[in-house]
């Protein structure tokens, strides 16, 4: 669901500043400068149109995963702390930046999974390989595409978007950052904030480390599987060069590091009990909202009802992401203690 509007990162109590008044706002209380409020307005006015009861290969790693956030960001608005806002669109900046330096015909770039490997102009040349500044239309599937709509595990979803079955009931889509033209080798890029605000060598390399190729796995996993149904051709090798942002040490900045190949079986067997109940919740919301959509009334609160009575707080309950607890980061935090009995005061 889309952001809503801001909120006042500097007052003692909720404000919200709406979405008109925050550029300005911001830069007279010296929260934003007026250029990048302008930009963050535009991007949270623009609404996905995502189906929400489908995830993409970035939310399917557990220990990383809140499931009650991920339903609250599918079904409810929310008002944003800009300096998140700038959070996230700092890192889309940087891809965008990586993604315009081409690195050579070797390497095809942002490769949308599956429509770039399944739809072929009249010449037969995949999308993926079609120039950045192509306008042709008239894209058709490949034999292979067919044959995977044939086998069931391909399909054109009620969003109009093109998904592919790699676990039982998982169906994804995704954005391949690096793809070598034989489809064989996956380089993909991680920005982060260094961790707890410091340089990457006050923290354990090694564990630290650990963690992101474990996080990466699966994401990484899931689009080499996808590249293989889409082409046959089966994974080689993946990567990630994880970029710490605002580093003070610019040898520590940059990591390359590679991420292994974790089978389809193993993937669904590592995530099935966490995944599945999140799928049958996304699925129950949806329904609640259609249900009341058709009868003209707002479906929110019965949606708010849903998840207090059926999905657990993971992301309090485990202290995730480092330990922190999810009040440190998550924007639905309030909404997410006030659906229980008895606010908890933060």
């Amino acid at each position: 669901m889309p952001q809503r509007d801001f909120t006042d990162p500097s007052a003692d109590s909720l404000k919200v500043i709406k979405l008109d008044d925050a550029a300005q706002y911001f830069e007279d209380a010296g929260i934003l400068p007026l250029e990048v409020t302008t930009m963050l307005v535009k991007e949270a006015s623009y609404t996905r149109p995502s189906d929400p009861r489908y995830l993409s290969p970035s939310k399917i790693y557990p220990p990383n995963l809140c499931r009650r956030q991920i339903v609250l960001d599918s079904f409810l608005t929310y008002d944003l702390n800009p300096y998140k806002a700038w959070q996230r669109k700092e890192g889309s900046l940087w891809h965008s930046a990586f993604a315009t330096a081409k690195a050579g015909p070797d390497w095809l770039h942002e490769v949308r999974l599956p429509d770039d490997l399944i739809l072929a102009d009249d010449d037969g040349r995949l999308k993926a390989l079609a120039p950045p500044d192509c306008e042709f239309e008239d894209w058709m599937f490949t034999d292979r595409a067919d044959e995977l709509f044939d086998q069931g595990v391909l399909k054109t979803c009620d969003d109009g978007r093109i998904r592919l079955e790699v676990c039982p009931g998982l169906w994804m889509r995704g954005f391949v950052d690096r793809l070598s033209a034989d489809y064989k080798k996956i380089v993909d890029h991680k920005t982060k904030a260094p961790p707890f605000s410091r340089p990457p060598d006050y923290i354990p390399k090694n564990t630290y480390d650990t963690e992101t190729r474990d996080e990466a796995a699966y994401q990484l996993s899931a689009y080499a599987h996808m590249v293989e149904m889409c082409t046959g051709v089966a994974n080689e090798g993946m990567w990630i060069w994880r970029f710490f942002r605002g580093c003070k040490r610019p040898e520590q900045a940059w990591r390359k590091m590679q991420v292994r190949l974790i089978s389809r079986d193993r993937i669904w067997e590592d995530i099935k009990d966490y995944i599945s109940p999140l799928l049958g919740w996304l699925s129950a919301c949806y329904d609640i909202q259609q249900s009341h959509l058709a009868n003209d009334s707002d479906p929110i609160e019965a949606i708010k009802k849903y998840i207090a009575d059926n999905i657990p707080q993971d992301g309090h309950l485990q202290q995730m992401f480092n330990g922190q607890k999810c009040t440190k980061f998550c924007e639905h935090y309030e909404v997410c203690f006030g659906l229980e009995t008895g606010f908890i005061d933060f």
